[in-house]
């Protein structure tokens, strides 16, 4: 688990303007490549079904910890009083599998004792398997309440979602309470569903993927695969200038060994070069050719 990106984190509201829900913009680090895949099962969500409802846990789990805890804060007020600190409660909510209380490093990830000088709201980390929420403001919190309701009642959607401010694009994770998104938004979900199945069946139909996931690479009497992330994309001039595919797609690649290879959008020829060791993907000047 990585802890998203403060400054893009987003609130998200109900067409009423009250917190509903949370989204965890992604950080540059493999934990928030990987998807929810792990979480969804955990769940019991089946995004096979386009839209909201696919989106939506249908079973509860038993290993949430829900905790208040005491931040000691240096502030220009507490400074000028007999108290050098001041105490503020955070509200945590975390699920994960493998959550003991022991494990202190949750709590710690998520403590930012600076979090009025840098506006902060709210601080999450995510991977595939696991989220954990911090709450420094009365909003947050009672967006963390929703999602606790939520929880409760089968009623909390669970995605990757969001793209800079938007957060029904891709670039993080969404979750909120289902029967609380504006159907605006619960539209844009399902369309983008419908384009995402499009893209998908675009990509699957090059059969790049399943060459590349035939030859991983081995270390001994172990095997891992070639790239931490490979995500396609409708192929555009502007992520190919110069290049040409003659495939309606192209994919971005995050890959292992990358002090050998590498990372950014390519074509499906070039990451076919890349299985015979040429093309851009390689460093090696001699590997490029």
């Amino acid at each position: 688990m990585r802890r998203s990106r403060d400054r893009d984190n987003i609130i998200l509201e109900d067409a009423d303007g009250n917190p509903h829900g949370i989204y965890l913009a992604a950080d540059f680090t493999a934990a928030h490549e990987e998807g929810i895949e792990r979480l969804e099962k955990m769940f019991g969500i089946d995004n096979s079904i386009p839209g909201v409802p696919g989106r939506t846990i249908s079973r509860s789990v038993t290993h949430v910890a829900a905790r208040e805890k005491s931040v000691r804060m240096e502030t220009d007020e507490s400074k000028k009083g007999r108290r050098r600190y001041q105490e503020h409660i955070v509200k945590l909510l975390i699920v994960d599998p493998f959550f003991s209380d022991d494990r202190s490093y949750h709590y710690d990830m998520l403590i930012d004792r600076n979090f009025q000088a840098a506006e902060i709201e709210i601080v999450g980390a995510f991977s595939k398997e696991t989220f954990a929420l911090a709450a420094y403001t009365d909003r947050a919190k009672t967006a963390i309440d929703a999602i606790q309701v939520g929880l409760e009642n089968n009623d909390l959607v669970l995605m990757m979602g969001g793209g800079s401010k938007n957060p029904f694009d891709r670039g993080g994770l969404v979750i909120a309470r289902a029967s609380k998104i504006p159907a605006e938004q619960a539209q844009v979900t399902l369309d983008a569903d419908l384009e995402a199945k499009r893209l998908n069946d675009a990509a699957d139909a090059t059969g790049i993927k399943e060459k590349i996931d035939a030859l991983p690479i081995q270390y001994g009497s172990f095997a891992i695969k070639r790239y931490f992330a490979l995500r396609p994309k409708w192929a555009s001039s502007g992520l190919i200038e110069g290049r040409t595919t003659s495939h309606p797609v192209i994919f971005f690649l995050n890959p292992a060994q990358q002090d050998k290879n590498n990372y950014g959008w390519f074509t499906v020829e070039e990451l076919e070069q890349w299985l015979e060791g040429k093309g851009p993907i390689p460093k090696s000047a001699s590997n490029a050719a």
